[in-house]
């Protein structure tokens, strides 16, 4: 038997997989590995790549072609129920590994922590777009050692990195294949049998593209997906972990409601901003119960940034009508007196509002505003 399989996920990665292959090949080792290629019928000329590939080095590389597209997910699967080895290492056919050492470096820290399921390391981001320059994705601040909650709270495992004890990931869940992802489940099931350790070594590239399935969601879409499967996994989990789980829920709503606020301010005016995000807004509420009040809150939100914005630069009447809105929205907004000015002066003028301002003071009112 192998000591290590290496999984290669791959799908339309013509213009990176030889340097993946290459990557793996390079490694200094004193056992025995094989690569085990899932390539799932790529539409371009990955698959005559690897084969020559495996021409080349049929003692390493093991194909396991599809004859149709089965999606990332039943790919992944299906290619890792055939690694024989005692330990899998993961590698994407877009990702690359830079250090030789690190196949041996993963195995020799398996052997001397035996209570450990998963091992990782640091890795670079390289965009292909050249947009940014490569940065660092250091996902751990001097720690070493993590457990499930961990991995619950966070998906902060370079993938491209993973070594991991075979026979651990036996039973997918069904519902596996209704993800767009993976890696987090296969870290959540492998939690749950051992620690998760790191290695502070910079040993592989992870390359973000347009072609990249996660990369190339926007963070709404990444937001929904991992609420999704956050669900899958509160019930696979069961209520012992609920609480932590649930804590996350609340964290991206949170999230969410940043986002379309973002969105929304980044517009000219305030009907191009509500344009911008009324139909995500009304797709979330359609795909989730949302928690109570959610959308009124970020549509107060909005209006306030926009109610101030248009009464700065003299816009009253857009300013009224947005102060109008916030009052619906949140009557309580008459006792900050900030917005009741602006609400005030863009109506009547400045005398009637100073002579307000007065008066509301002697009522207690604050004197703060909401900026956003």
């Amino acid at each position: 038997m192998k000591k290590v399989s290496v999984a290669l996920i791959t799908y339309n990665h013509e213009k990176f997989i030889t340097q993946a292959v290459e990557s793996i090949l390079m490694q200094e080792v004193d056992f025995e590995y094989e690569i085990v290629v899932g390539e799932d019928y790529s539409t371009d000329n990955t698959r005559n790549i690897l084969i020559e590939l495996h021409k080349q080095h049929p003692d390493k590389i093991r194909m396991l072609p599809s004859e149709q597209n089965i999606g990332a997910a039943a790919n992944v699967v299906r290619t890792l129920e055939e690694c024989q080895g005692e330990y899998v290492a993961y590698l994407d056919g877009d990702d690359y590994w830079v250090s030789s050492q690190k196949l041996q470096k993963q195995v020799d820290f398996f052997v001397n922590n035996p209570d450990f399921s998963i091992c990782f390391t640091n890795a670079q981001i390289v965009y292909e777009d050249g947009l940014k320059g490569p940065s660092a994705r250091n996902p751990v601040q001097g720690r070493e050692i993590f457990d499930l909650v961990d991995i619950l709270n966070k998906q902060f495992i370079p993938t491209c990195t993973v070594m991991f004890r075979n026979g651990y990931l036996a039973n997918f869940p069904d519902w596996v294949c209704e993800m767009k992802s993976t890696d987090w489940l296969m870290f959540i099931m492998l939690a749950r049998q051992g620690k998760i350790g790191y290695l502070d070594e910079h040993m592989a590239t992870y390359r973000v593209h347009p072609g990249g399935i996660w990369s190339s969601m926007d963070i709404i879409g990444q937001l929904q997906e991992n609420y999704q499967f956050l669900e899958k996994v509160n019930e696979y989990l069961g209520a012992e972990y609920k609480p932590v789980i649930e804590e996350k829920f609340a964290v991206y709503w949170d999230k969410l409601a940043n986002e379309f606020y973002e969105m929304a301010i980044a517009q000219l005016n305030t009907q191009d901003a509500l344009d911008c995000i009324s139909e995500e807004l009304d797709l979330i509420i359609e795909w989730r119960e949302t928690p109570r009040g959610w959308k009124s809150d970020v549509l107060f939100r909005v209006y306030s940034y926009f109610a101030l914005k248009n009464f700065r630069e003299g816009d009253y009447r857009s300013a009224r009508q947005c102060w109008i809105h916030l009052v619906k929205l949140h009557p309580s907004i008459l006792r900050n007196l900030g917005m009741l000015m602006v609400g005030v002066e863009a109506y009547f003028g400045r005398r009637v509002a100073d002579s307000t301002r007065k008066i509301a003071k002697s009522f207690g009112l604050r004197h703060d505003f909401t900026e956003n």
